[in-house]
């Protein structure tokens, strides 16, 4: 649909802030504040267009962006990869850089939802269709679960009932708990005795205060 006509009603219905999802090349749009993401395990996506890599524009774009947040950093890291730090840098000297870590928040189990504790030392199997689903592998393994086996499909995949018998039929075979992402979640429920995983994205250098002060105030 127009994004720009579903910002303006969202604003009529009383909206003080509107957040677009890979608005970054919508160039029609307005905006207070730019924000890039750069994956920890893949920043640049092959440094290429499609069909040989995986942006969505060329790297010189993010001179555009207010601010630079590092994704899926290691949690014990503590800081941004210095590696990623210096290229940005390159690209745009005193770009605002932070790095986040993402983290379970919490975990719909079979008996209702529990804290991400419930993931220490149980065998999963984990399901995901992700740009980069390895990072939920990761994410389970930090949590300290035990992943025996695991199913990625395409990102935004629509699963259907011959996905879910699979899934299930393979996570019986390993004696596994199926556990997904809340995105995914939507799609393969209904499905019995699946575990879903909420997460949150936690600023890892003291949280998110500096952040807010690039929003130009309004005059």
């Amino acid at each position: 649909g127009d994004r720009i006509r579903g910002g303006r009603k969202a604003i009529e219905l009383g909206a003080d802030i509107v957040v677009l999802d890979d608005g970054f090349q919508h160039l029609r749009l307005q905006r207070d504040l730019d924000l890039v993401l750069l994956d920890a395990g893949d920043p640049w996506g092959g440094d290429r267009l499609p069909p040989g890599g995986r942006l969505r524009e060329p790297v010189t774009a993010i001179e555009r962006a207010s601010a630079v947040i590092i994704t899926k950093v290691d949690p014990a890291a503590g800081q941004p990869p210095e590696n990623i730090v210096r290229r940005v840098g390159m690209l745009r000297p005193g770009m605002p850089v932070f790095a986040a870590s993402l983290v379970p928040r919490q975990v719909r189990t079979a008996d209702g939802w529990k804290g991400p504790k419930v993931l220490r030392g149980q065998r999963v199997f984990a399901v995901a269709g992700l740009g980069r689903p390895e990072g939920f592998r990761v994410l389970l393994e930090r949590a300290g679960s035990e992943v025996v086996g695991r199913r990625w499909f395409p990102d935004h995949h629509p699963y259907d009932d011959t996905d879910r018998a699979r899934i299930d039929r393979e996570a019986r075979d390993l004696g596994a708990v199926v556990v997904t992402t809340a995105k995914d979640a939507v799609k393969l429920d209904p499905f019995k005795g699946l575990w879903v995983v909420e997460t949150a994205m936690q600023c890892l250098e003291g949280g998110w205060e500096r952040l807010w002060t690039l929003i130009p105030e309004v005059e």
